[in-house]
């Protein structure tokens, strides 16, 4: 189950890189994509602070331009990996 959860992970990444690379590539900056992204981006950060019992740092609607999505991006793929190296077995079975 713990392979499968980092194989997530990797693509959640993957994926965030992408939507990322897309938009700076654009002719101008997406401004409704980035918005929509950045919500992406604060829904990650809420499931995470879930698993992790804490409250969730970041507004679920956030107003952030290319380089705060990139570094919130980076963040939160660190923290996940992070968070899945520390579970345990018993982790894998509990209620969220």
């Amino acid at each position: 189950m713990l392979i499968e959860l980092q194989n997530l992970r990797n693509h959640l990444e993957w994926a965030d890189t992408a939507v990322l690379d897309a938009m700076r590539s654009a002719p101008e900056w997406p401004v409704a994509a980035a918005r929509e992204f950045a919500h992406v981006l604060a829904s990650e950060e809420g499931w995470l602070s879930r698993l992790e019992g804490r409250p969730a740092r970041v507004a679920l609607w956030p107003d952030l331009d290319a380089a705060a999505l990139q570094a919130l991006a980076a963040e939160l793929h660190t923290a996940y990996l992070c968070h899945l190296d520390a579970l345990t077995p018993a982790d894998l079975h509990r209620m969220v």
